[in-house]
């Protein structure tokens, strides 16, 4: 019985090694990405002159609806 277990705890050691020395192997590194200290201000919209939202239209009212008249005894016929 102390053999299985030393064989299962053996295996889950071994598992979770591989799985973090795995997490550090990729093909190749990410390339380096530029921040925003890199790139020149002329290339944010911030740094041109400030854009003012379009207007907001004018809520229209709802149409309102047609007065319904009740059926007669003739339009029934």
């Amino acid at each position: 019985m102390r053999r299985v277990a030393l064989a299962a705890a053996v295996l889950v050691v071994v598992g979770l090694f591989a799985g973090f020395l795995s997490l550090g192997f990729s093909a190749k590194p990410p390339l380096p990405q530029d921040v925003h200290k890199d790139l020149p201000a002329s290339t944010f919209a911030s740094a041109a002159a400030p854009v003012t939202p379009p207007p907001v239209p004018a809520a229209t009212p709802a149409p309102a609806p047609e007065p319904t008249t009740p059926p007669t005894a003739a339009a029934a016929h």
